[in-house]
């Protein structure tokens, strides 16, 4: 693991973690996928709306070779996770008319825009509780 030593516990709610599970679980998806939609379907996500969450997954292990996704049992985790939850919570309290100008948000993918749209909709349809961090794009604001 990259960086200082986070645990779990002392970070996450226990529906963070769970969600954290689930994403976690996406990167070995091949090989077991109802295991993915059993967890995420714990958290109230129903299998028809996984899609998003695995795309959002796979995409950012594509296209950002360093970021870190530890394993579904660790009891770790990582700053790039974080950094997910907080972006997924931003998503989740606001609509697609928000997005704060001149942002990394504005130099991210239209795709990958749609994919954190769409999973911060199921989220709160699922009405999850994300505690509040700052998301990784508004940290960094001039």
């Amino acid at each position: 693991m990259k960086g200082n030593v986070l645990f779990l516990k002392a970070q996450c709610s226990k529906s963070e973690q769970e969600l954290l599970r689930a994403l976690r679980a996406i990167k070995e998806a091949d090989s077991r996928p109802t295991d993915v939609e059993a967890t995420l379907k714990r958290i109230g996500i129903h299998p028809e709306a996984s899609s998003p969450f695995v795309q959002l997954i796979k995409n950012a292990l594509d296209s950002r070779g360093e970021f870190e996704l530890l394993g579904p049992k660790s009891p770790c985790v990582s700053h790039d996770e974080l950094d997910l939850l907080a972006t997924l919570n931003y998503f989740m309290k606001h609509d697609d008319t928000s997005l704060p100008a001149g942002d990394c948000l504005t130099r991210m993918s239209t795709y990958m825009l749609r994919l954190f749209r769409d999973c911060g909709s199921t989220l709160r349809d699922t009405g999850i509780a994300l505690r509040a961090r700052p998301a990784p794009f508004m940290r960094h604001r001039h």
